[in-house]
């Protein structure tokens, strides 16, 4: 059986595609631009805000964060009890 996306969903996928992507990324490099400016040609600040911006404006860095925070509060639970 064939299911199509309702009409939200293909909307959803074209902004996320399009508009989102395009604009995280001119969001990252006007954070580099303008950092390495407004910090007087420091490029290792500027360039760590700018990894910042895209890393905070990926919702993939939650589906990554969320598993490995479990994974260490798991860890050092067992940890502090011995096992």
């Amino acid at each position: 059986m064939l299911r199509q996306k309702a009409p939200v969903q293909r909307l959803a996928d074209k902004i996320s595609k399009f508009i989102f992507v395009l604009g995280v990324i001119l969001s990252s490099l006007a954070t580099l631009v303008i950092t390495y400016i407004d910090y007087k040609r420091f490029y290792n600040k500027a360039l760590l805000n700018s990894c910042a911006v895209m890393v905070i404006a990926c919702p993939c860095s939650l589906g990554l964060a969320t598993p490995t925070s479990d994974y260490v509060r798991n860890r050092s639970r067992c940890t502090k009890w011995n096992f």
